[in-house]
């Protein structure tokens, strides 16, 4: 890892741990996502040559979906996959902190809708 992310790491991680509290669905979200990228590189290093749920196969890719209409289980499964760890860090880490600060100020009904849009229309919007 290089020093950029290693301090970014901290930085991020200090904010974090200023808030009241880390709220359900955020964590939910960042718990499954690291899970699921720690399952799928156990399986890709253990027992496979291509990964499970693999960023070739389930990765968005425009022309593609446009042609499914997009009905491709990578216009939600895409934002979920990491290719390795540093990006992992550097998407779940800003999540954490704005998706935490967001759901203690919104209604728990708003954040959800709030966080379904922003999975699903940058997708949508790139196709």
């Amino acid at each position: 890892m290089d020093p950029f992310t290693a301090l970014y790491c901290i930085e991020a991680l200090s904010h974090v741990r200023r808030l009241p509290r880390i709220p359900k669905t955020t964590g939910t979200v960042v718990f499954a996502t690291t899970l699921l990228h720690l399952i799928r590189d156990f399986f890709t290093t253990a027992r496979r040559r291509r990964a499970l749920l693999s960023v070739y196969d389930y990765g968005l890719v425009p022309s593609w979906t446009l042609q499914k209409w997009g009905l491709t289980a990578s216009m939600v499964v895409s934002p979920f996959l990491h290719t390795d760890l540093p990006h992992l860090i550097t998407q779940m880490l800003p999540f954490l902190m704005s998706g935490a600060t967001l759901e203690n100020v919104l209604p728990r009904s708003t954040y959800v809708t709030l966080l379904s849009f922003a999975v699903l229309v940058p997708n949508a919007i790139l196709v």
